[in-house]
């Protein structure tokens, strides 16, 4: 969270992004629609609070 508010945006790759999704199995398709469902939830977050910090 405080890299991205230092960045100005939510980074949706490597590991760390990893770590705050649920338990998701690689395989069946799921992960990447869960992925972006959380992404897009982080965005909104961010956008919304962002001016007060």
């Amino acid at each position: 969270m405080l890299v991205a508010l230092n960045d100005g945006y939510f980074k949706t790759t490597g590991t760390d992004f990893d770590h705050i999704l649920p338990p998701i199995s690689r395989f069946g398709g799921k992960r990447k629609t869960i992925k972006e469902r959380v992404a897009e939830k982080l965005n909104a977050f961010y956008e919304k609070y962002f001016d007060i910090f």
